[in-house]
């Protein structure tokens, strides 16, 4: 009996019969990729991986051309180093790493594609094969380069210079696996050969990782067959990863038998056949393979709200001053941060004040949601802890900003809002120190990230009541003062329904965040008040 195994098929052969083609499976066959940065490794680990979640959504009939770029961008923005090599530093140190920069595993990021980091379509983010300096002056620097060890100029490159899309971080649907499994090395490289054939067999593809992947060519007999064999002495050290779909033992001589993968090279280097496929000898997988992994599933595809909060933004609260880089969600590294120095991954990104100070950022998110601590008593705060200032704010359906409150430890409740570097804040007459109701009568705009002030609301105060209440148009809304320490916000409503909530912030008179009621369904969306 002679056995080819081909995306996960069974063929059994008796005698001489004719091996499957692989050729039906196009989607599967190699594609010319690969990026070369001045100095930095290819991506060829994002490549394989990719390919993967690619060739299972295909089982699933879904057909889908997902965005390597996406994958490296987002794995190196939202990278979390050993907390080790960051606990004795300060926040201004970085953390991550360059959102252009390959390298990495193949394993490693089919683990991290299974474990909380999604990736959306080509047509979203395409596929470039190089940044120079042509596209940003700053790439001269070479990714491993004490220029890059700042968190700021990190994030200056990553979130400013027009590496991330908006396009990419607000597409309709993302794509990842449900769940990652290595293949174990521990009795051996033929042990985990053996495991990557059965796995194979059970329909499931399996990425490959390389001390080499180049390899000696040479052809098989009578098929015209390209194989890529060891090297006589052991090749050249050159890392790469490949995405295996298949084996084929049918030739009586095991020097032939092959593993069949998909590549990144293209044709143009002669290692891949017409068919579209590399061909690897067993062994040259025994001389080289170092690593290999599997997902167990992919997930439905939906949008990822959360991926629409990263980014550079201007942040306002209680007339303070900065800005907060959100360079992750949090989350998605806990893979990572669990098996690295047990950790879970809250990391949100960084906080500079108004005077340059950095502050490591936590939190959570949730769809349009999110909640995120400042400790300025705790700058370089670990990837878990969740200490001082708590913020609670929702984002607008534009993602251009976001509105809400934050408590102070001493539970006093304030004001504030955010926007997007690459948008235009709303503008505010002169500052008025101090809150004083009867002198904050007057007209607001209310703006919500669309398309400027989307209406009008006239705040009156009532001597009789002891506070103020809404005018809108015609109607004037009845007002709730929530019970809190410091009595600056309030819910207007027409009868038991909620229109808005204004939130007045203390050392900004002329500006108030909150919520209003938006749109034919009258959602209430965020919302920045700005007095006239």
């Amino acid at each position: 009996m002679r056995l080819r195994i081909v995306f996960g098929f069974v063929v059994v052969l008796l005698g001489l019969g004719t091996a499957v083609s692989a050729q039906n499976s196009v989607d599967l066959r190699s594609q010319q990729t690969g990026i070369r940065n001045q100095g930095n490794q290819n991506t060829c680990t994002h490549f394989a991986a990719i390919a993967a979640i690619e060739a299972a959504y295909l089982r699933r009939g879904i057909r889908v051309d997902l965005s390597e770029s996406f994958a490296r961008s987002a794995i190196k923005t939202m990278w979390l180093t050993r907390w080790t090599n960051v606990a004795a530093g300060t926040a201004a140190q970085t953390e991550n790493q360059l959102a252009y920069a390959g390298g990495g595993t193949a394993t490693e990021t089919l683990k991290l594609l299974s474990s909380g980091i999604k990736v959306p379509t080509e047509r979203d983010w395409p596929y470039r094969d190089r940044y120079t300096v042509n596209d940003d002056p700053r790439v001269a620097n070479r990714w491993n380069a004490p220029f890059w060890q700042s968190q700021r100029t990190m994030n200056d490159f990553n979130l400013t210079s027009g590496i991330w899309p908006r396009e990419a971080l607000e597409a309709p649907r993302y794509y990842a696996g449900t769940g990652y499994t290595d293949i174990s090395f521990a009795n051996g490289v033929n042990a985990a050969i053996r495991q990557i054939e059965g796995q194979l067999a059970q329909k499931r593809e399996v990425t490959g990782g390389f001390t080499n992947g180049n390899g000696v060519i040479r052809t098989a007999g009578s098929r015209d067959t390209i194989l890529v064999d060891d090297c006589p002495g052991g090749c050249p050290p050159a890392g790469h990863a490949m995405l295996l779909v298949g084996y084929d033992k049918t030739d009586p001589n095991p020097a032939n038998h092959y593993f069949i993968a998909k590549n990144s090279w293209g044709v143009s280097n002669g290692a891949t056949r017409s068919d579209g496929f590399t061909y690897l000898t067993y062994a040259f997988m025994r001389g080289n393979l170092v690593n290999a992994g599997y997902i167990t599933g992919v997930v439905e595809p939906k949008p990822w709200r959360e991926a629409a909060f990263v980014g550079r933004w201007n942040i306002i609260f209680d007339g303070h001053r900065g800005v907060i880089d959100i360079n992750k969600v949090p989350g998605v590294m806990t893979s990572i941060t669990k098996s690295r120095d047990d950790l879970q991954d809250r990391r949100i990104g960084t906080y500079f004040d108004a005077n340059g100070m950095a502050y490591r950022v936590n939190g959570a998110m949730s769809g349009n949601r999110i909640r995120f601590y400042i400790d300025k008593n705790n700058p370089n705060a670990r990837y878990d802890t969740l200490t001082g200032r708590t913020f609670d704010y929702t984002l607008t359906e534009d993602a251009s900003f976001a509105s809400g409150q934050h408590r102070d430890p001493d539970g006093k409740i304030y004001g504030g809002y955010m926007w997007r570097d690459d948008v235009d804040a709303p503008q505010s007459p002169a500052r008025v120190s101090g809150i004083d109701w009867q002198r904050a009568q007057g007209t607001w705009d209310v703006h919500t990230g669309a398309d400027g002030p989307v209406s009008t609301v006239e705040l009156r105060y009532d001597p009789a009541q002891g506070q103020p209440r809404i005018l809108e148009g015609n109607v004037l809304y009845d007002t709730t003062m929530p019970r809190v320490r410091n009595q600056r916000s309030f819910v207007f409503a027409r009868g038991q329904r909620e229109i808005g909530m204004f939130h007045a912030m203390s050392w900004d008179a002329n500006r108030a965040v909150g919520r209003i009621a938006y749109g034919p369904a009258a959602t209430l969306v965020p919302a920045v008040f700005i007095k006239r």
